[in-house]
């Protein structure tokens, strides 16, 4: 996505087409809070180093900054979710 707008209006054509379907009984978010850049960094990883998610996948930065239009539409799709 280029921007936090294009994210937000993105999740909520997801949501409302995913929450349209008849056989689909609710829909979540991934994360809380992005992974940091280069992934998480595990030791479990070969060769040792960043591996995971590596992307801008939470409802808040790794550096606690509120993604405001995404909550705001998140917030406003889940608000009409029993209508859709």
């Amino acid at each position: 996505m280029p921007d936090q707008a294009a994210r937000a209006a993105a999740w909520g054509v997801f949501a409302q087409k995913a929450l349209a379907l008849p056989f689909v009984v609710g829909i979540n978010h991934f994360s809380w809070v992005d992974e940091p850049k280069g992934g998480r960094g595990a030791p479990h990883c070969l060769p040792a180093g960043p591996c995971g998610e590596d992307s801008n996948c939470g409802l808040i930065s790794v550096d606690g900054e509120n993604y405001t239009a995404l909550q705001t539409e998140i917030s406003r799709v889940l608000a009409e979710a029993e209508g859709i």
